[in-house]
């Protein structure tokens, strides 16, 4: 009899907790939302955590080993990771193992020339060469992207591209080619 009731009492306990945790999980909060300069902070340095957002998903790198430092593969955290996780050994598959801590939304829309954007030279293009703390700039088509982010252009060069020039005849022969170019910030246009 004993038993029977110690039983009732652990089933019935058993079936509070579930309860209490299922509600728990339909009240967490909503995931949050990050800009690029938001998602910047989250570089892995100093203490900070972790990030990468692929395909507008964020997730949280941080525990990862592989990311310790925030660079993994010459991808910085904190940083838009879309263009170059399918060119990663292990590809999409990773991602499922990992936590989504929110979503990356678009401050402007990119990738759309208009007559707000800075203008750029070939000479002013020329000072975004990504060394010596300049940031990395490169020209394709017109359009003048920012590539400071992306460990691939450390040093300011990537597979012989030279950034703060005109990469748009390089990209052609481009193993990643100008799909790479959709997650990038256009910063400007190229002119006179």
């Amino acid at each position: 009899m004993v038993k029977k009731q110690l039983k009732t009492r652990l089933l019935s306990l058993l079936i509070v907790v579930l309860i209490l945790s299922g509600l728990s999980a339909c009240s967490s909060p909503e995931p949050q939302t990050f800009t690029l300069a938001e998602l910047a902070q989250y570089d892995g340095q100093n203490g900070a955590k972790a990030y990468i957002a692929v395909d507008g998903n964020v997730y949280d790198v941080s525990r990862i080993g592989e990311w310790k430092g925030g660079v993994h593969n010459g991808i910085t955290a904190g940083t838009d990771a879309t263009a170059f996780i399918d060119q990663a050994p292990h590809g999409r598959s990773v991602l499922k193992n990992l936590r989504i801590v929110g979503t990356l939304v678009q401050e402007d829309p990119v990738g759309n020339p208009s007559d707000e954007l800075r203008t750029f030279t070939l000479e002013a293009l020329s000072q975004y060469n990504g060394q010596n703390g300049a940031k990395a700039y490169i020209a394709i088509d017109g359009l003048v992207y920012d590539v400071s982010d992306i460990g691939a252009w450390t040093g300011g060069t990537h597979n012989g591209i030279v950034a703060g020039t005109d990469a748009s005849s390089a990209i052609l022969t481009s193993p990643h080619g100008k799909g790479v170019l959709d997650d990038l910030p256009v910063v400007g246009k190229l002119g006179d």
